[in-house]
């Protein structure tokens, strides 16, 4: 196996028989089957996907930067991980996403990283799907290289690559002889992006520069004392314990992460988790943080033009409908009375006057229960969502039935019948991981703006 040749080389090459690897794969079976290869020859392994929770994913990591040898992840898996104590990158097989791969070597090379990272990408030679990543990793390159950006992500956010590379792949499937032109016509899009980009100031230029006493500024900043603070007061907040030993501390969680040493601030003892923004700990904690803490005190306002008779609080919201491919968002008022009934004439109302700018504000008052008050609109403004969400979805999930099966007749069209096998079982095998899948639409309820409101005729 061309993956044991790679660690059997970076072994002899960093004169590390220890040396880390991180091999990724996009698909739970295949880390299965390399786990079991790899263990069978007395590798030290451990392994990282999106199903795992934040224990196990704490647990993963911590074992990578310990006693194994090789993480194997998923691209799910791995996002949010700071691996710098790792230099050597195998992709085990090749997204058709550029962007993919620069996130996955993304995952190693960061600031801290004190050595050059390597990455292997295998792929099958005289293939159509190893000549068309190579023709767009070529083109894209000479882009990039035209512009001055490193990397894809710098001008193109994930649902558009996504979208300009399905295009391609679904090209190579089921047209052939139109793949170039649709190659071409993807790239131009990207370099178009490129354009708006700096013209929008999106990407600094190469000698920006920020001033001396900005860089002082930013590096005094106590960043590692506020995370320290963070972390262990919403540990004891959720029961947990969190004790400090010197600079460091050993905390608990009960249901989440066990007994463990962590520090906050440079640590080079290896039996110190080192805590960063981007730590999978963190990243839960900052999701729990409420977008308005219930109690903290809102405007009270007069608002000309509405009737006397119309007190109560009115409140502004953002309702998403996160699911696995983009976001659904909708805005809406949402106004409940004195007596707790929900008037949605009077919510738009009290709107239209914001915005034209009919309002007093007379005091600051501690308003409470205004998730509750709101919370039948948002709960039926997201079953609105989620539904369109699912009737696009199947629109789509019929045209990815329909990519599978161009798949298949492309794989059943290979000459040796070994070489055709192995790709009709790769195709039936995602396709049984894809069709396996259920879509959890996920609602995310943000309050943006609330005030308690007085008429006046």
């Amino acid at each position: 196996m061309k993956l044991l040749e790679i660690i059997q080389a970076s072994r002899r090459e960093e004169v590390d028989p220890d040396v880390k690897i991180l091999v990724f794969t996009e698909f739970v079976a295949t880390q299965k089957m390399l786990q079991r290869f790899l263990e069978d020859r007395g590798f030290p392994v451990c392994i990282l996907n999106g199903s795992m929770t934040l224990e196990e994913r704490l647990k993963a990591q911590r074992s990578f930067a310990k006693e194994s040898q090789i993480m194997i992840s998923t691209d799910a898996g791995g996002e949010g991980l700071n691996l710098q104590f790792c230099h050597v990158v195998v992709n085990y097989d090749m997204p058709w996403n550029p962007m993919k791969i620069e996130q996955r070597i993304g995952r190693v090379d960061r600031i801290g990283q004190s050595q050059n990272v390597k990455a292997f990408n295998l792929a099958m030679k005289s293939t159509a799907e190893f000549r068309v990543i190579e023709v767009i990793e070529q083109k894209l390159k000479v882009i990039l290289e035209e512009f001055g950006v490193d990397k894809t992500e710098d001008v193109l956010d994930s649902t558009e690559a996504a979208n300009l590379f399905d295009e391609i792949y679904v090209t190579a499937i089921t047209d052939p002889d139109n793949l170039e032109n649709q190659i071409e016509s993807s790239l131009e899009s990207i370099r178009q992006q490129i354009v708006l980009s700096k013209e929008r100031g999106r990407i600094l230029p190469a000698d920006s520069s920020l001033e001396p006493a900005e860089v002082r500024r930013l590096i005094n900043q106590p960043v590692h004392y506020w995370l320290e603070r963070a972390v262990t007061s919403y540990v004891k907040s959720k029961g947990g314990k969190a004790i400090a030993l010197g600079k460091n501390w050993k905390i608990s969680l009960p249901g989440v992460i066990g007994e463990e040493l962590v520090a906050f601030s440079r640590n080079d003892n290896p039996d110190f988790r080192a805590i960063t923004f981007n730590d999978p700990l963190v990243r839960s904690i900052v999701k729990e943080i409420p977008q308005f803490p219930e109690g903290l005190p809102v405007p009270s306002a007069i608002i000309r033009s509405v009737p006397r008779g119309i007190s109560g609080t009115w409140s502004l919201w953002r309702v998403t409908a996160h699911g696995s491919k983009y976001d659904l968002k909708r805005v809406l008022p949402v106004f409940v009375n004195e007596k707790g009934d929900l008037l949605h004439g009077s919510a738009d109302l009290i709107w239209n006057r914001l915005i034209e700018g009919e309002i007093t504000i007379t005091a600051f008052e501690e308003a409470s229960g205004i998730y509750e008050g709101a919370n039948r609109r948002l709960k039926e403004t997201f079953d609105e969502l989620k539904s369109l969400y699912y009737k696009r979805a199947d629109k789509e999930r019929e045209r990815k039935k329909d990519w599978f099966r161009m798949r298949r007749k492309l794989a059943e069209r290979s000459g040796l019948s070994r070489v055709r096998d192995y790709r009709v079982r790769k195709v039936d095998k995602e396709f049984e991981e894809w069709s396996s899948q259920e879509e959890t639409i996920i609602p995310q309820i943000e309050l943006l703006l609330a005030l308690i409101v007085k008429g006046e005729e």
